[in-house]
C-alpha cells in the first residue's frame, strides 16, 4: 500500500505538465488533496498539501512537449518560485506565470494550497503585449482589477466542474481577457497618486497590511507609524489605488477565510476559529458579511 507522500506524487507529477515531486524535510506528510478539471481549453489542478519541491527540468519539457503558459494562483499559504535566473516569492491571493518549455523550482515550506493552470501558448500570448517577458508575478490585492482576478479564480476553483459547455467556454475566454490585461499592467490611469516617491511607500503600507491583516485591532494609525508617514497620508496613498485602509482589510480577511475554509488541512478548526484567527471578532457579523461577499454562507463553502 502506498503511503501519502508516494500517493501524492503519482497524482500530482502528471497533474498538468511533467515534473518530479520531492520533499525537504523528514516531517511525516500527513495529509493533500489533488482535484483536476477543465475549462474548455484549459487545463486546471487544484492541488493542497504539506510542504513539497516541485521541479520540471529539460527531460521533462522533451518527454511532454508542453509549452504551455502556466499559471500560479497562491489560495492559501507561501512559496519560492524560480524560474530563468528570477526568483520570488509567492504569497497568498498572489499569481506567478510561468513557461511550461523552460525549467522551474518551486518550494512550499508550508501547507499550503495553489490552483494551475495550464493555458495554450497560442490561446494567450497573443492577447499580450510583444513587450512582455515571461515568468512574471502579481501581487493580486494591490489593484482593484487584481482583486477581481482573485475573486474570479477562487469561484473558478470552486464551481467549474459544475458548468456546462457553453458557460465554461464563455467563462475559459473572460478569464483569459482579464489575466492578460492583468499582466499587461494596462489597468487605467486611476485615481492620482499624491506626493513623490510614492511607490516605494505604497508597497510598505501594504506589505505592513498584508502580514498583520488578521490582527483584529491593527489600526490605521499603527499602519502609518510603521510606515513613518501621517495617517492623513496612508489615507490618501491607499485611496490613490482604488480602496481603503477599512474596505482592503476587510476584503483581504474574507478571502483568507474563504481560503482557509476550502483548505482540507484547516478541517479540524471551527469556522469560528478561522474567522477569529483572520481578523474578525464578531461570528455573527463576519457571518452576515461573508453571505453577503460571496453569495455563500461559510458552512456552505467548507461543505464544498
Amino acid at each position: 500500500m502506498l503511503d501519502q507522500f508516494s500517493a501524492f506524487r503519482n497524482a500530482a507529477r502528471d497533474a498538468v505538465v511533467s515534473v518530479e515531486v520531492s520533499r525537504s524535510t523528514d516531517r511525516p506528510f500527513k495529509s493533500y488533496r489533488v482535484k483536476q478539471f477543465a475549462l474548455k481549453q484549459l487545463k486546471l489542478c487544484d492541488v493542497a498539501c504539506d510542504p513539497i519541491c516541485i521541479d520540471r527540468s529539460k527531460s521533462h519539457i522533451a518527454r511532454d512537449g508542453v509549452d504551455d503558459v502556466l499559471l500560479m494562483f497562491q489560495l492559501a499559504g507561501e512559496v519560492a518560485v524560480g524560474q530563468n535566473d528570477q526568483q520570488f516569492v509567492v504569497r497568498t491571493g498572489d499569481l506567478a506565470i510561468l513557461q511550461a518549455d523552460s525549467p522551474y523550482h518551486v518550494s512550499y515550506h508550508q501547507p499550503c494550497r495553489r490552483l494551475f493552470m495550464s493555458v495554450p501558448r497560442q490561446q494567450f500570448l497573443p492577447r499580450l503585449n510583444s513587450g512582455i517577458v515571461l515568468p512574471a508575478f502579481r501581487q493580486l490585492h494591490k489593484t482593484p482589477l487584481g482583486r477581481i482576478v482573485s475573486s474570479v479564480m477562487l469561484s473558478v476553483a470552486a464551481d467549474a466542474n459544475d458548468l456546462d459547455d457553453k458557460d465554461g467556454e464563455v467563462i475559459a475566454e473572460s478569464l483569459l481577457d482579464l489575466l492578460a490585461r492583468l499582466v499587461r499592467g494596462d489597468t487605467g490611469s486611476g485615481p492620482p497618486v499624491p506626493e513623490m516617491d510614492t511607490t516605494e511607500t505604497v508597497d510598505k503600507a501594504f506589505d505592513i497590511m498584508e502580514r498583520h491583516f488578521a490582527d483584529s485591532e491593527l489600526t490605521p494609525t499603527q499602519i502609518a507609524d510603521a510606515v513613518g508617514i501621517s495617517v492623513r497620508y496612508l489615507h490618501a496613498l491607499v485611496s490613490a489605488t482604488g480602496t481603503t485602509v477599512g474596505k482592503w482589510l476587510w476584503e483581504r480577511r474574507l478571502l483568507a477565510c474563504y481560503e482557509a475554509l476550502q483548505n482540507p488541512l484547516l478541517h479540524d478548526k471551527t469556522i469560528t476559529e478561522i474567522a477569529f484567527e483572520l481578523g474578525f471578532s464578531d461570528a455573527a457579523h463576519f457571518s452576515r458579511a461573508f453571505k453577503f461577499r460571496f453569495g455563500l454562507t461559510p458552512r456552505d463553502v467548507r461543505k464544498r
